[in-house]
């Protein structure tokens, strides 16, 4: 993607509702949680990730999993939410069955079916969006799929069926898109509620929509077929392209929007526009601007919006602002920008990145040495060589490999350094008229919950690292040493490096660029693995070691809150990681002790990572805006789940995240035994244990004890008036059970007999940790 989905680091933040099935581009706090969360794998050294952890896609959709689960008090999730049930609350619940997708109406005390099909026949692919009711309760709307299969035999060519009852692989949908097939629009369709077979069709094409307060209904047909307003029955069309990304005011009388533009002078640029809605009721489009490089984002009411342009005689970026629709006004440029963050209010928060980059952790005294012509080697010489399992010194082979081994060293180490400090910069601040530089060396760590407390990770300013990177070759070699051989140098009595043996070791190894140049053609191994092993040894030797001098600069790290103008520093020797927050101006985080201990220095390739091993020093900390500093709220917590009604719920006890323990709320005990919190709708579910079925109990804290709320639970769905529809009794052999409602006075009902899942339910897969 582009536009707005570029660059991973920025987080795209709009307000008021957001329609169409639009990627949000994720955040995380690669600085610290990943420092130390990586830590964790850095000190058991067969393992190969580094104390960042994975950098790009997969690690961050990983994180955006996590942190979606958690972010349930959004007001875009409420809104969906109400749109799903009704305004007046009336409980209405959309389930599978065998059928096909049905709907329980409380107010016609029965189900009836919305669409006839399985599982696989498409609504795999339907996002919350994809289903929406009228405030009145009269109509249905929702987007019909075609299964990939039917799609697939459309298409022009000879092309195999890409796809059975399983779920598409990314390939299979890569080679539906070059045939042709669109797998995300299909058939808008209005029912009637009440009346079985009372279905309409609006529109062919739709790739989403957005019910508005009035009635009407925004939609986007695909392919450059436009943005209508469906009113009354009839059909008026805004735009005649198609935006890729695209949000709704919260009073509903602004679309702002992104299309695609076409190749630039440095990359895809998007066009800016904006639909508003004139008092006459007519839409007036104008282009906010036609060269946008990265979206950021607006406040609530889109009086302010911000975005970069990267033109090619630039040096880096330039951020946009544009007021009340006017004219764009330059704020920042010339550099990289990252973390960039608007809240609700139209202030704007980034990090610019600094030109020295790793001066301040070590002094770059590496350069790359000429290497001389690859030597050839006859058939005589790779026998002698094998039978000795040595590359003698002094030969060309050996000053061929020692050249190959330090311009590896060298090219590894800046890479290494580069990474370990690429979310460190300027931390600036707009709001709006001033621009601030908060701090220098900086980084900005995620929060989930609210976005007007603003936490500020420093570097100790004025930091200056005093080691050459020149001077940590030996340590590098250690480090290749272990890899190679799974043990360090002079754990064997008399042992060190001897190079001879390493360098034909190391470069043996299949996937080294170099192995055919002295091992027999029998020798050369196929093994995938080894392969991949060669491929990371030196860009994870060189990864430890940046992470150390990292480590150095941490200690004197200092952390700043910020929150409606006033500033506050934080006195907090750990690293601050699983942040929430509240906009009332509450703060909770867990902290993990950053200083290491004597056995630990010593002995740095620890099996149990730091993670693992200190799991019982993890400190819950809570900052609130009438109090002063941090306050130390409990210790051995495991799991930090977020706030509901002010108060903060969390896990203790737990051996693993996945395993089950003991859930606290604001230092109170609540229940043993549990596996997960799960906070929705103002209003907080213990999870019991699952079984091997994936099956779990449903508990509700209560004012002295938990109360068993439903049993053996499949999946459930939270209703905002306090009560929850699950399926119970769940047969895994037909796959069915019963779909059954909570009320908020603690009543149940059964509802039906024969459902297998509820529509945008959650079920124990919801709450997996996986990697």
């Amino acid at each position: 993607m582009k536009g707005a989905h570029r660059g991973e680091e920025a987080e795209m933040r709009l307000w008021g509702k957001s329609f169409g099935k639009f990627f949000r581009s994720g955040e995380r706090s690669r600085g610290l949680l990943a420092f130390f969360l990586c830590l964790t794998m850095l000190l058991s050294l067969t393992s190969c990730e580094g104390i960042r952890g994975r950098r790009k896609s997969g690690d961050r959709e990983e994180e955006e999993t996590k942190v979606r689960a958690r972010e349930r008090d959004s007001g875009e999730k409420e809104r969906e939410k109400k749109k799903l049930e009704g305004e007046e609350g009336e409980e209405r619940v959309l389930y599978f069955s065998k059928d096909g997708l049905r709907l329980y109406s409380r107010s016609l005390g029965k189900s009836e079916e919305v669409q006839e099909g399985s599982w696989e026949n498409g609504w795999n692919h339907m996002d919350q969006e994809d289903v929406q009711y009228t405030e009145d309760g009269k109509y249905l709307y929702y987007i019909e799929y075609e299964s990939p299969e039917v799609l697939v035999k459309e298409t022009e060519g000879s092309m195999e069926e890409a796809w059975g009852e399983e779920e598409m692989s990314g390939e299979a949908e890569m080679e539906a898109c070059c045939a042709g097939v669109n797998l995300h629009d299909g058939i808008l369709r209005r029912k009637t509620i009440g009346e079985e077979s009372a279905v309409k069709k609006i529109a062919e094409g739709v790739e989403s929509f957005q019910l508005l307060s009035d009635g009407s209904l925004l939609y986007i047909r695909s392919n450059n077929r436009g943005i209508y307003l469906f009113t009354d029955g009839e059909k008026e069309k805004l735009y005649s392209g198609t935006p890729h990304t695209y949000f709704l005011s919260k009073d509903e009388k602004t679309i702002l929007f992104l299309a695609y533009q076409g190749e630039g002078t440095d990359g895809w640029t998007d066009r800016l526009f904006a639909l508003q809605k004139e008092e006459g009721g007519e839409w007036k489009l104008s282009c906010l601007s036609d060269a946008v490089w990265t979206f950021y984002g607006s406040s609530e009411s889109m009086d302010r919006i911000y975005y970069s342009e990267r033109r090619e005689e630039d040096e880096g970026e330039r951020i946009f602002k544009i007021e009340n629709f006017g004219e764009p006004e330059q704020i920042d440029g010339g550099a990289e920008f990252i973390y960039v963050r608007v809240d609700s209010e139209g202030n704007l928060c980034y990090i610019r990145k600094k030109t020295d980059e790793i001066n301040f952790l070590a002094e770059d005294d590496l350069s790359r040495r000429d290497s001389p012509e690859i030597p050839s080697l006859g058939a005589k010489e790779r026998e002698r060589l094998y039978g000795k399992e040595r590359i003698p010194e002094g030969s060309a082979l050996y000053r061929y490999m020692e050249i190959y081994l330090w311009n590896q060293f060298v090219q590894s180490m800046k890479d290494a350094c580069h990474y370990a400090i690429c979310s460190y910069g300027d931390a600036c601040l707009y709001d709006g008229k001033e621009l601030r530089v908060l701090s220098e060396r900086a980084e900005l760590p995620f929060i989930t919950g609210g976005d007007r407390v603003l936490l500020l990770h420093s570097i100790a300013e004025g930091y200056q690292g005093t080691r050459k990177l020149s001077e940590l070759y030996e340590e590098y070699l250690s480090l290749v040493f272990f890899q190679v051989y799974g043990r360090w140098p002079g754990e064997a009595e008399g042992e060190g490096i001897d190079l001879e043996c390493l360098f034909y070791d190391y470069f043996g190894i299949s996937g080294s660029p170099l192995s055919e140049i002295f091992l027999m053609e029998e020798q050369i191994s196929e093994d995938d693995f080894n392969g991949w092993k060669y491929s990371v040894i030196s860009y994870y030797a060189a990864r430890r070691l940046a992470d150390r001098l990292l480590y150095d600069a941490l200690q004197g790290q200092s952390y700043r809150i910020i929150f409606e103008g006033r500033e506050e520093k934080i006195e907090e020797e750990g690293i601050l990681q699983d942040i929430f927050s509240e906009n009332s101006g509450k703060l909770a985080c867990l902290s993990f002790p950053l200083s290491l201990r004597e056995e630990e220095k010593e002995d740095p390739d620890l099996e149990k990572s730091i993670l693992e091993a200190r799991k019982g020093e993890m400190e819950l900390l809570f900052w609130e805006k009438q109090s002063a500093g941090m306050k130390r709220l409990d210790q051995n917590v495991t799991d930090l789940n977020g706030f509901c009604d002010g108060e903060i719920y969390y896990m203790k006890d737990q051996a693993e995240r996945e395993e089950s323990g003991t859930a606290y709320c604001s230092g109170k005990r609540l229940m043993t035994d549990i596996q997960k919190i799960y906070i929705s709708e103002d209003r907080v579910y213990l999870i019991g244990e699952w079984d091997g079925r994936g099956l779990f109990d449903i508990y509700l804290p209560g004012k002295r004890k938990a109360v068993l709320a439903a049993e053996e639970v499949k999946s459930f769905y939270p209703l905002k008036d306090g009560g929850f529809a699950y399926i119970g009794d769940y047969r895994t052999k037909s796959g069915h059970g019963k779909l059954c409602l909570y009320r908020a006075d603690g009543e149940k009902e059964e509802l039906s007999e024969e459902a297998s899942s509820i529509y945008d339910g959650v079920s124990s897969e919801d709450f997996m940790v996986y990697g």
